[in-house]
């Protein structure tokens, strides 16, 4: 959630991070164009386009998180906080520090990014959903189970909220305030909510869960663009952030 825009993110043995809302016919919302086309190696791109979620290791070596402070660590560093003096940057971080440890393989899984990364940036650097597509379906050797899957993860969702996802996130990387983003995405979430896929989705994964979505087809670019036009005035307007 908004969490994610913090100075300090935090993650345990049992964290699990994901932006899903293309499976629900939705897109990656809460500043998602902010941080999401700023990660390294379009990582960014391959978790909103296809909601793949991450372990606590993930969470940890992809940047998401700051610091990761084992489970059992917590209570100590909570009751460390209650009663240190210096809340300075400084300070929280010296405590953050005291606490903080490299993540291990059997508390928090393995890391099944890194091995694909150089496959990652190759192919959601694509300009289309298609020519992703196309590129994950080339991979060859050791990356080609992990693009067959990745693939799969697409296929389930919606076409539209694809197509939206990708130029929200190539917008968001050339805006230069996470206010801009949340501006835009105010917009785009209007148009989602007047029906459609967004509604589909919630029907099919959290009303009736028969997990069988009936996505209306691939948009135009034209309609695509429709979801970025400025809200008529009066219709929103965010609170400073």
């Amino acid at each position: 959630g908004l969490s994610v825009h913090g100075q300090y993110r935090l993650c345990s043995d049992d964290t699990l991070f994901a932006m899903p809302e293309t499976g629900i016919g939705f897109f990656p919302d809460v500043g998602g164009s902010w941080f999401l086309p700023r990660m390294e190696n379009h990582v960014g791109y391959y978790l909103a386009l296809t909601g793949r979620r991450l372990n606590s290791m993930e969470t940890y070596t992809t940047g998401l998180a700051t610091h990761y402070i084992a489970l059992g660590q917590i209570p100590r560093c909570l009751e460390r906080f209650m009663f240190t003096e210096d809340l300075s940057a400084a300070g929280i971080e010296s405590v953050l520090d005291e606490y903080c440890e490299a993540p291990n393989v059997e508390d928090c899984g393995e890391d099944e990014v890194l091995p694909h990364i150089d496959a990652i940036e190759r192919c959601f650097k694509q300009p289309s959903i298609k020519d992703i597509r196309t590129a994950l379906m080339e991979e060859t050797g050791e990356h080609r189970q992990w693009a067959q899957h990745t693939v799969a993860m697409m296929d389930r969702a919606s076409p539209t909220s694809l197509a939206v996802t990708l130029e929200q996130l190539n917008r968001g990387a050339s805006l230069e305030t996470l206010q801009q983003c949340l501006e835009m995405e105010l917009c785009i979430s209007r148009r989602f909510m007047a029906g459609g896929d967004f509604f589909e989705g919630i029907r099919a994964m959290l009303i009736d869960k028969d997990m069988e979505p009936r996505w209306e087809q691939a948009p135009t670019h034209d309609q695509v663009l429709e979801y970025f036009a400025p809200l008529p005035e009066g219709e929103g307007t965010l609170m400073d952030v």
